[in-house]
């Protein structure tokens, strides 16, 4: 497996957690399709703010889906 060093712009800007916290639904769902993922012309999911891909594949892209999936039981038991 080979993967590379990835540098982002210093003027990429992302929510704090006290933003991100208090934006609507339909503020988030614009905040993930124009500022943190993406389809590419090659079909790939790319992360906007380092443009490094995310999944190549439609498995991986359900093995992604999964992995949210996951993360938000464990957030759900924790409370958020």
């Amino acid at each position: 497996m080979r993967k590379c060093q990835v540098k982002t712009d210093e003027r990429d800007e992302a929510f704090d957690v006290p933003s991100l916290e208090k934006i609507t639904d339909e503020q988030y769902q614009d905040y993930l399709a124009f500022e943190v993922l993406s389809l590419d012309h090659h079909d790939i999911i790319r992360s906007e703010i380092g443009g490094y891909p995310i999944a190549a594949t439609s498995r991986q892209a359900r093995i992604f889906v999964q992995y949210i999936q996951d993360l938000t039981e464990k957030m759900e038991a924790a409370g958020k």
